[in-house]
């Protein structure tokens, strides 16, 4: 199917162009600071923050290649981490220093193994039904199609599992703490951070 929605709603796929490792990776979710942190990122010199759907503004050709290994995560065919580097984080973040946001952010695990000498922050609102709402809040209807279905499949199949007032709260747990084992399990330093703690 994926190779259909290619031929119809034909994009240039990106090049790989990556010469520098990715420095920082910003794992929370949605409307858990990440706009404020990619700005903090930006002020401390990181050059270049991949963040939210910006993609859809300046890389829109990106969106088939995210949607294309979002697919092999929900099939559970995700390639090694160099492949999965090289083939698509390489190209789709380029020479970016961190990320933070959608898409990447559903690609957490993957990131961590992809880019094992990278910073991590686990940014979060402490408040999940502060978080949840404000979730709910930013929704919104998009037009163009590839962000419609990338973000369909993202959040409501990947991360809510077909129900977000039913599944959010379990989804926004397991994500963190899912992240936290994995960390620890790695002993891979990390900073814990909220937008509360300044």
């Amino acid at each position: 199917m994926l190779s259909i929605l290619k031929r119809i709603y034909r994009l240039p796929e990106p090049q790989p162009k990556r010469s520098r490792p990715l420095r920082v990776i910003c794992l929370g979710l949605p409307r858990s600071g990440t706009e404020s942190l990619k700005g903090a990122l930006e002020t401390l010199g990181f050059g270049g923050v991949a963040h939210g759907f910006e993609w859809w503004l300046h890389h829109p050709n990106h969106s088939a290649l995210y949607c294309e290994l979002l697919l092999l995560k929900l099939q559970k065919r995700m390639p090694s981490p160099e492949v999965i580097r090289e083939l698509y984080f390489d190209r789709l973040l380029g020479d970016m220093d961190a990320s933070t946001d959608v898409p990447t952010v559903w690609f957490a695990s993957e990131l961590l193994q992809a880019y094992p000498d990278a910073k991590v922050i686990l940014n979060r609102r402490r408040d999940i039904q502060a978080w949840k709402e404000s979730f709910r809040a930013s929704l919104v209807h998009a037009e163009l199609f590839w962000g419609v279905w990338l973000t369909r499949l993202g959040h409501q199949t990947l991360l809510f599992r077909g129900d977000f007032e039913k599944n959010a709260e379990k989804a926004y747990r397991n994500h963190y703490e899912g992240l936290e084992l994995i960390l620890k399990a790695n002993n891979r330093d990390y900073l814990d951070w909220s937008v509360n703690d300044g």
